[in-house]
């Protein structure tokens, strides 16, 4: 495609796009109403851009995978106000792990189910405006992750000296004993 082929793009000044290889560059204008491009389904529309997806409700709206070789959450503390620690394990008991079937392709996977998460973290949940339909933040359920391992080593933690100091109090026990059987003997 050169920038001759550009069609059905008002307001596109072709001269100003220019193709090399199977590479584009220059300025492409698109029209205030978006551009649907494909049939594989590019949308960009009202600044949105959406792949798989005819109206995206995000500024990248993926309805597909989507490999990559890290992804970066923005987590900078000077972006950040009112911090505050979390409990960890009574949250995550309070939700459920799934297995479950996708019902667009038949798909088996595991998850959660966005409706009940809502209920435990309702700021990990976000709902499409166009769709109504709900997801997650997967990766933020890494800090109540993080806090309920912290509380259940203190529980171990707890746990073990709680195991030491009744083992000690065994072997009292039973060192008294076999002085009271000694001494019972003694009696004889």
């Amino acid at each position: 495609m050169d920038g001759s082929q550009l069609t059905g793009v008002s307001g596109t000044d072709s001269s100003k796009v220019s193709k090399s290889g199977d590479t584009m560059t220059g300025t492409l204008n698109l029209p205030a109403n978006g551009l649907v491009a494909g049939t594989t389904q590019l949308v960009l529309s009202g600044g949105d851009v959406g792949i798989g997806t005819a109206s995206p409700a995000q500024k990248l709206d993926v309805n597909g995978n989507i490999v990559a070789t890290a992804m970066y959450y923005t987590s900078d503390r000077r972006l950040k106000k009112d911090i505050e620690d979390i409990s960890g394990l009574e949250h995550l008991l309070r939700m459920r792990g799934v297995r479950f079937t996708w019902i667009k392709d038949g798909r088996p996977d595991v998850g959660l189910i966005a409706q009940e998460v809502e209920k435990v973290f309702p700021e990990l949940v976000h709902t499409n405006p166009k769709t109504g339909k709900k997801s997650v933040q997967y990766g933020n359920l890494v800090a109540p992750l993080i806090e309920a391992t912290k509380e259940m080593v203190d529980m171990i933690e707890e746990n073990q000296r709680d195991i030491a100091s009744l083992k000690e109090e065994n072997q009292q026990i039973k060192a008294d004993l076999e002085t009271l059987k000694a001494a019972i003997e003694s009696l004889k």
